[in-house]
């Protein structure tokens, strides 16, 4: 019986320069792609254990008046963008969060001020 083999074809170059671009773009807008350092505040357990407890606020307050409420830092593990909704698991040394954008209603946050979204 015969294997077939089946080769994948990997574009290395194409994808640099895919790369190369989205950085370009991310500096152009003042987010600095590799940060040295980030000023963590939550542990993702702390945010997990607060929001156990903590009443939460109808999603038609939250997407007209969004508040800053953690700010936190960790390996992203997973991401997937399904049309407009994109999900993410987050992790840090302490737990694990899954996290849930909606495109029409991210914005980035740069030196105090919003800015538009980035383009995948």
């Amino acid at each position: 019986m015969e294997e077939k083999v089946i080769e994948k074809v990997v574009d290395h170059v194409g994808e640099r320069e895919t790369r190369i671009a989205k950085v370009q773009k991310m500096k152009a807008m003042g987010i600095i792609p590799y940060a040295q350092s980030f000023d963590k505040k939550n542990l993702i357990s702390d945010i997990i254990k607060d929001y156990e407890t903590k009443e939460h606020r109808d999603i038609n307050d939250i997407i007209p008046n969004p508040e800053i409420q953690v700010k936190t830092a960790g390996r992203l593990m997973l991401y997937r963008s399904h049309g407009k909704l994109a999900f993410a698991k987050l992790l840090d040394s302490t737990a694990q969060i899954q996290l849930m954008f909606h495109r029409d209603n991210c914005k980035l946050i740069v030196n105090e001020s919003s800015i538009e979204t980035l383009e995948q």
